[in-house]
C-alpha cells in the first residue's frame, strides 16, 4: 500500500491566506496548520470571496492538506465567567465556520484553564460549552483538543481529561486530539523522553474515547 507522508508547518497568513500555502511549499511541506486571525485578539474578519478561490486553488496544486486552523489564544471555555466563556464559544464557532468557508479540515483547540478553581469543575464547564456548540450545527470540519504544558490551572494536561471531554460531548464535534509530547517534557533529557512517550503509548492504548 502507497502511503504519501505529510508533513507540515505552522505558517503565516500574514499578506494573505494564499501566501502561507506557498510558505508551506518553500519549507517542504505538504500539510500545515494556521491561525485564521490574530490568535492573541477577538477580532475576526470573513475572508472574501475571491481570497477563498485563490487559497482553494493554490492548495490543489500543492496539494496540501490536511489544513488545520488553530483557535485564539484568548478562548476559555473552563471560565468560570460567564461572558468570557460564552465569548469563547462564539469564538470557536466563527473559526469551525472559516475552517468550513476555506476548507480546512480540522480546528485546533486549548480547552482554557481553571484560573485557580477546582480543574475538575473547571472540566465541566468547558464539556458544557462544547455541548452547546456541538448542538449550535454539524460542520465538515473537526475539532480537535490538544494538550497542555501541566501548568496550575490546565485542564487537559492528561489523556484521561481529554478523554473525559471526548466522552461527554454529544455529536460528531470533536474529531479527536493532538498530542503535544514536548510540553509536558520539556525539561527532561532525551532518554526520560522516550520513557514518558513509552508510558503515553500505553495510556494511549488503554483510552478508546476517541469517535472519529
Amino acid at each position: 500500500m502507497n502511503i504519501k507522508r505529510r508533513v507540515g508547518v505552522h505558517t503565516s497568513i500574514a499578506g494573505g491566506l494564499n501566501l502561507s500555502l506557498e510558505r508551506a511549499r518553500e519549507l517542504g511541506c505538504n500539510t500545515m496548520q494556521i491561525f485564521s486571525h490574530n490568535p492573541r485578539g477577538w477580532e475576526i474578519k470573513r475572508k472574501g470571496a475571491e481570497e477563498i478561490r485563490v487559497f482553494t486553488e493554490i492548495r490543489r496544486q500543492y496539494d496540501i492538506s490536511p489544513i488545520f486552523i488553530h483557535t485564539s489564544y484568548l478562548v476559555n471555555l473552563a471560565s468560570g465567567k460567564p461572558s468570557l466563556a460564552e465569548r469563547s464559544m462564539d469564538m470557536v464557532v466563527h473559526e469551525l465556520d472559516i475552517a468550513d468557508s476555506i476548507g480546512a479540515e480540522y480546528v485546533v483547540l486549548h480547552t482554557g484553564s481553571a484560573s485557580g478553581e477546582d480543574p475538575g469543575i473547571a472540566r465541566k464547564r468547558a464539556i458544557a460549552c462544547l455541548s452547546d456548540i456541538a448542538r449550535k450545527w454539524e460542520w465538515q470540519a473537526g475539532l480537535l483538543l490538544e494538550n497542555t504544558a501541566g501548568e496550575r490551572g490546565d485542564i487537559t494536561s492528561r489523556i484521561e481529561e481529554i478523554a473525559e471531554l471526548i466522552e461527554k460531548v454529544p455529536g460528531k464535534l470533536i474529531a479527536g486530539y493532538v498530542l503535544i509530547l514536548v510540553m509536558p517534557f520539556q525539561l527532561a533529557m532525551i532518554s526520560e523522553m522516550m520513557t514518558a512517550f513509552s508510558c503515553y503509548l500505553m495510556i494511549l492504548s488503554n483510552v478508546s474515547a476517541v469517535k472519529r
